[in-house]
């Protein structure tokens, strides 16, 4: 895809998660959302996409579900493979044009040792977890 396209997809900030299939891209709060090629995602119904409520006060939210209230929307279910995609994301940019696979299941990185060693816990010396 030509620059001046990419700039228009992404006109200050953004995201591109380029797929084996196509590419994603995002403003910068991922409030627009646009599949490439567009006619290869032509049928994909973007109106699933869903916008989450705003919160009156995140840290207040989460005391309030500690005593005992909703959960918060800052779910761990939601906020867990959120920060593997962003912690795999950031990583990958250390090695521009290599593929990185991801497991999520276990967590690994499958196919970059190098990459893969990120991703290991060092624990110092006389310290235990």
């Amino acid at each position: 895809m030509p620059e001046h396209e990419l700039k228009d997809l992404l006109p200050a900030a953004g995201c591109l998660i380029m797929g084996s299939k196509g590419l994603l891209a995002t403003t910068s709060h991922n409030t627009t959302v646009t599949l490439l090629p567009e006619k290869k995602f032509e049928n994909i119904d973007l109106s699933r996409l869903r916008t989450l409520p705003v919160v009156r006060h995140q840290y207040q939210e989460w005391i309030d579900a500690c005593r005992g209230g909703a959960m918060p929307l800052a779910s761990f279910e939601h906020a867990a493979p959120f920060a593997e995609f962003l912690t795999v994301g950031s990583l990958a940019t250390r090695f521009p044009g290599e593929p990185i696979e991801f497991d999520p299941a276990s967590g690994q990185i499958t196919n970059h040792p190098r990459a893969a060693a990120f991703l290991q816990l060092r624990v110092p010396q006389g310290w235990t977890i």
